[in-house]
């Protein structure tokens, strides 16, 4: 299979997080990843401290399981935000996804949304070690859960 075949050439997906709080010393926490499946991890804090930021291929086999869970779970027809405005604080998590010519960008803050959420863990099954993009939604059983 190439690379044609299994992915839009327009490809490009954005995946962050980050606190609700603009000062917070975290930060902003993102993984990209292009067509040709060369990924772009930012800086990132780990249970070992912080990590640098670095680079990464995808193989054609994890960008085409990625772009599947993209599809799977109808990303483009998910609204642009999922809140919990009962929940103070918190952090949010974002992902931007350009394919065959369509850009959409959606929004959880402090909730979880089953479609979107699976998407995130899909993009981190494929990145290396600690190298994943980690918000409450994923690990909190208290979270909400909002309905597409």
């Amino acid at each position: 299979m190439s690379w044609a075949q299994s992915v839009p050439a327009d490809l490009a997906i954005d995946l962050s997080s980050a606190s609700t709080h603009p000062t917070h010393p975290m930060g902003t926490e993102r993984i990209t990843i292009s067509a040709d499946g060369n990924v772009e991890i930012s800086e990132m804090d780990s249970e070992n401290g912080r990590l640098p930021q670095m680079t990464y291929q995808l193989d054609e086999a994890a960008l085409g399981r990625i772009y599947s869970a993209i599809q799977d779970h109808d990303f483009f027809t998910l609204k642009e935000s999922y809140i919990d405005e009962a929940i103070d604080g918190g952090d949010y998590a974002r992902l931007e996804v350009t394919a065959n010519g369509q850009r959409h960008v959606v929004r959880t803050t402090n909730i979880r949304q089953a479609d979107f959420d699976a998407i995130a863990i899909a993009i981190n099954r494929e990145m290396p070690g600690e190298r994943i993009i980690v918000y409450n939604a994923l690990h909190i059983e208290e979270y909400g859960e909002a309905e597409r």
